[in-house]
């Protein structure tokens, strides 16, 4: 371990010293089995997940205050041998509460919770006692190296996420503190990942939403750092064409007002990591991103982003460039992003059974220097039926309900692949046909089309449904300056055709991803169609 002084790193001294007051609370005492039970018998996640999360949250800020003052090494050694006697590194929404069957599951936190014990044993190797260390080889060698050995897990062939994180920590934990069982699995490790590259768009696109692509690649980076590193340079997974443009995905999806792009179950606070991208940036894979832009990942157990913020320290990044004038068209994931000096804008399409799939087809941001004004919810509360998908949308931010999307005759979009749309763009006009998405439209039409003009884009729906009530909802979290014919958010106004609609103002509750946070209050602005109207032009713009 080499010891680094305040000075060279304050924003990561401070981060990690502010953690650390946050979670010390925790006494390490074991886990009361009730708390874990509270998810079989109640769908409850949070009340155990906080216990479980607010203890890594102390490992690691303990470790690296460890690498400013070795005086924290004691401390340290304690909350290592309390997580080694965890129960179960896996969460109780993961496996199914019996003990021996929990015990034989690698998910997402035992392999994060076995890297992180190897990594920190490793760094901090002369200053640890050696049967801490040897308490850390036994319990990572059960929980993760035999059960990898014996078993197959379904994650090994998903296109998602627990691929990069399942795959890339075990072999991490493997090359650190088991090389030969590492030579022996590598194949299928790499065979893993593989099939989460394969997840991406071919350019580059990430269907879970940015909050997932940072989670999933920051998980692939430090894996092909290591192995970078393990094979003296002859193995880089970085040197592939969709790879290179999967890391430029995280910094085309900053928008306006300091917010991001939220489809899916993403966060519209989403910022790109500060380690991840002097990463990038020094591959040659990122272009610079201004520093407010950039942020501590708020990973599940943040010693792997806060260690890489020295070991990934960049000091060639030129100045930081604030997010620039663009426009980005994905026809593979069926979403457009375009960025403009007052606004920025994205719509999407694609299917209803896409990854952390929300219903919505047709939906669009809008944001200006205040965030997204028209929003994307993003990710809910996580509970178990969350992700049951009979119950999933019946949950606000997953339906339909929750998007600026029409609703027909009082129904929302329906779940499945099957419901599905096309973006197209031409000369600076999006067009969306979102019949598919509706149930028992027959032959008739629903199309969006928006035209993305120098202050905004001018919105055009058109109707061809018969006499099926049409209500055009506009979904955000601001309250507007309500007049007949506009909507006013600030520098922001909606112009509407008041002679062809009923307005009307409903709101509904969300309860946003956060553990602590309480349930938010979402404006729905809706237009009723007149009857005989088949077309309807709205004008969002901002001075």
């Amino acid at each position: 371990m080499e010891r680094i002084k305040k000075e060279e790193y304050p924003l990561l001294y401070n981060e990690a010293l502010s953690l650390y007051e946050k979670s010390r609370a925790d006494d390490l005492t074991p886990f009361p089995i009730s708390e874990r039970r509270k998810y079989y018998k109640n769908g409850n996640r949070n009340d155990f997940e906080k216990l479980y999360f607010r203890r890594r949250d102390y490992l690691s800020s303990t470790a690296i205050l460890a690498l400013f003052d070795e005086g924290y090494i004691p401390e340290l050694e304690k909350i290592i041998l309390a997580i080694c006697d965890e129960y179960c590194w896996a969460l109780p929404a993961h496996v199914i509460g019996i003990g021996f069957i929990d015990k034989k599951i690698i998910d997402l936190f035992v392999a994060e919770t076995g890297f992180v014990l190897s990594e920190i044993c490793t760094v901090f190797s002369d200053f640890l006692s050696e049967p801490l260390k040897e308490k850390v080889r036994e319990e990572t060698k059960k929980r993760l190296v035999r059960n990898f050995s014996r078993f197959r897990f379904f994650w090994e062939k998903k296109e998602m996420n627990w691929a990069s994180v399942c795959a890339g920590f075990i072999g991490g934990t493997l090359m650190y503190l088991f090389p030969e069982e590492f030579n022996k699995q590598k194949k299928r490790i790499l065979k893993t990942l593989d099939c989460y590259i394969n997840g991406f768009t071919d350019d580059g696109f990430c269907l879970e939403g940015p909050s997932y692509w940072l989670y999933g690649f920051f998980s692939y980076s430090v894996f092909a750092d290591m192995l970078y590193r393990y094979s003296d340079g002859k193995e880089d997974l970085f040197n592939r064409e969709k790879v290179k443009k999967i890391a430029a995905y995280g910094g085309r999806c900053l928008l306006s007002g300091n917010t991001s792009l939220s489809f899916s179950d993403a966060d519209e606070g989403f910022k790109p990591d500060y380690a991840l991208q002097n990463l990038l940036y020094g591959k040659g894979l990122s272009e610079p991103i201004n520093e407010n832009r950039l942020c501590f990942y708020n990973a599940n157990t943040k010693w792997m982003n806060y260690y890489r913020a020295v070991t990934w320290k960049n000091d060639n990044v030129p100045d930081r460039v604030s997010t620039k004038k663009s426009i980005v068209y994905s026809s593979e994931a069926n979403q457009l992003i375009v960025n403009n000096n007052a606004f920025s804008f994205a719509i999407k399409s694609g299917h209803n059974d896409e990854p952390h799939n929300h219903n919505d087809l047709g939906s669009f941001i809008y944001a200006d220097k205040s965030g997204q004004i028209f929003c994307d919810l993003g990710s809910g509360r996580y509970t178990k039926d969350y992700f049951n998908e009979k119950k999933r949308y019946g949950i606000f931010c997953n339906s339909s309900l929750s998007h600026s999307v029409p609703i027909i005759d009082g129904k929302p979009q329906m779940a499945g692949k099957e419901f599905s749309a096309v973006l197209t763009l031409e000369d600076n006009v999006a067009v969306c046909d979102i019949s598919s998405a509706y149930e028992g439209l027959g032959k008739g039409s629903i199309v969006r089309r928006a035209e993305i003009k120098e202050k905004g884009i001018i919105l055009t729906d058109t109707f061809t449904i018969g006499k099926k009530a049409v209500t055009e909802r506009f979904v955000s979290l601001k309250k507007a300056d309500i007049k007949e014919g506009a909507l006013t958010f600030g520098s922001t106004k909606l112009c509407y055709p008041a002679e062809k609609v009923t307005f009307s103002l409903n709101e509904e509750k969300h309860t946003p991803h956060e553990y602590d946070s309480e349930d938010i209050t979402v404006y729905c602005y809706d237009f009723l169609l007149k009857e005989g109207v088949k077309e309807i032009t709205l004008e969002i713009t901002t001075e």
